[in-house]
């Protein structure tokens, strides 16, 4: 839990016909994890092979539509 609270000397709100001084305004809040979700893609049905470049210590993905990644 974090705050933080920020005083002022001369600062208003104006609404309308109304005309509001802040002397100061307080801000509460915390910072939640993320979630982990962890994510399985199934590439086997789409996956053609894999090149892998000896020399230049790379590989590459080619599937069936056609792009090499």
């Amino acid at each position: 839990m974090f705050e933080t609270e920020v005083k002022f000397e001369n600062a208003f709100i104006y609404y309308k016909d109304l005309k509001l001084k802040i002397a100061s305004y307080k801000i509460e809040y915390s910072i939640e994890k993320p979630i982990d979700t962890p994510i399985e893609i199934d590439f086997s049905k789409e996956l053609i092979g894999v090149v892998e470049y000896l020399q230049k210590g790379t590989k590459k993905s080619i599937f069936r539509d056609g792009i090499i990644r």
